[in-house]
């Protein structure tokens, strides 16, 4: 970034520099998080369908004029290194929407973590209308206090049926041997990364089945992992009092997932270079 009084920033179609990092609006009725990785950004197309999935939930839709997306695509070439992006919809005069973003504080594991796994605790709370990524600031309110309380890396959700759902700000897999278990698709968030995890998990062989999972059966697995736009795929060596192996299946899997990444960038850019051609 080039100080803090060019901080780039895309308000109301265009990129302005401010002065202050971005802040998200608290009217946003929908969002997302993307990752950039020196000017690409990770997934864009399927990021934007779920911003779209969000807003219809809302009765919205995302605006018709694709200026936004050409101020997005704009501001995401501002950033060299590796960062998140937030996308904001927020109401407008007109009863439609407007798209803002900004790059947002982002903390990404450290090679120690993806190495040794992290520890992670359970929390119980439920999302409202989980399928669509709207702000519920209890949740992470909560999740923070519980977070902060106990040095944990991530909270995972148990509903009221006992039942894990997702991470609060990431999804949840399972292994044992060469099948992933992960929670249904009703109950969670259908997460980017999860769904590029899935492919990588049948590129390299790896069965994928929806279930629920009971607090009883959390110690029935050899290892587990979360995913999501910062952490990827990211081992967990203990959830509360179990602990989990980094198994050699679950260490593929992240590098599988790692080679989509790459792919992604290399077609951002190409399809970058045939626009400019």
């Amino acid at each position: 970034m080039n100080g803090d009084l060019t901080i780039p920033t895309l308000l109301q179609g265009r990129i302005a520099l401010v002065p202050t990092p971005y802040s998200a609006p608290l009217n946003a009725i929908a969002y997302e998080v993307i990752r950039v990785e020196r000017g690409c950004p990770l997934f864009l197309q399927e990021h934007l369908g779920r911003l779209s999935q969000s807003l219809a939930a809302t009765g919205q839709r995302l605006p018709g004029d694709n200026g936004w997306l050409s101020g997005l695509l704009g501001l995401c070439a501002y950033e060299p290194f590796t960062r998140n992006v937030r996308v904001d919809a927020v109401p407008n005069a007109n009863g439609g929407v407007d798209l803002q973003a900004g790059f947002i504080a982002s903390s990404y594991p450290t090679r120690a973590m993806y190495r040794r796994g992290v520890m992670c605790t359970l929390l119980h709370a439920e999302r409202q209308n989980p399928q669509a990524k709207i702000w519920q600031a209890n949740i992470r309110q909560a999740a923070d206090a519980l977070l902060e309380e106990t040095a944990a890396y991530e909270a995972i959700l148990v509903d009221r049926h006992n039942c894990i759902t997702e991470g609060s700000r990431s999804n949840i897999i399972f292994l044992s041997g060469k099948t992933i278990t992960t929670p249904p698709a009703e109950a969670v968030l259908p997460g980017i990364t999860l769904a590029k995890v899935e492919s990588a998990a049948k590129q390299i062989g790896l069965a994928w089945r929806r279930a629920p999972i009971t607090l009883g059966e959390l110690g029935s697995f050899e290892a587990c992992a979360i995913t999501g736009t910062s952490p990827g795929v990211l081992p967990i060596a203990r959830l509360d009092n179990i602990e989990y192996a980094i198994s050699p299946e679950l260490e593929e899997l992240r590098k599988a997932y790692q080679a989509l990444c790459t792919e992604s960038m290399q077609a951002f850019r190409q399809l970058g270079k045939e626009r400019n051609s």
